[in-house]
């Protein structure tokens, strides 16, 4: 999104993608970091193939606690987001698993969002 500022275009942290929503800079990175996760063998009810994104540790050395305060952060984001277009409360995103423990390698968080969020922010997922 651009402002005019001084006669100078200024660029915000913030990307529009639709009229509707608006996405934080933080969730563009996390989001960046993450890619479709397909196992056909999940017994999580919450387990939706299409639905359901791999999160990277920003770096190895991120702390696990660290790690799911960051993914609690961007899942707040997805329900009052949800919350706030659609005026409902029912949960469209799950945290299916979080490494408990750091360990100074990659480590992954799966999580599970439905649309009409998925929607708007797929096109930062990589394929």
């Amino acid at each position: 999104m651009y402002w005019k500022c001084n006669r100078r275009i200024k660029q915000y942290d913030m990307k529009v993608i639709s009229m509707a929503i608006r996405i934080p800079k933080y969730v563009e990175r996390i989001l960046a970091r993450s890619e479709y996760e397909f196992d056909f063998t999940a017994n999580d009810e919450n387990y939706a193939a299409g639905y359901t994104i791999r999160i990277k540790k920003a770096t190895t050395q991120t702390q696990a606690d660290t790690f799911r305060k960051e993914i609690q952060r961007f899942l707040n984001w997805v329900q009052r987001e949800y919350k706030k277009r659609y005026h409902a409360v029912n949960p469209i995103a799950f945290l299916l698993s979080v490494p408990a423990k750091t360990h100074y390698r990659n480590q992954y968080a799966i999580v599970t969002i439905f649309d009409p969020i998925m929607k708007d922010i797929e096109s930062y997922i990589k394929r």
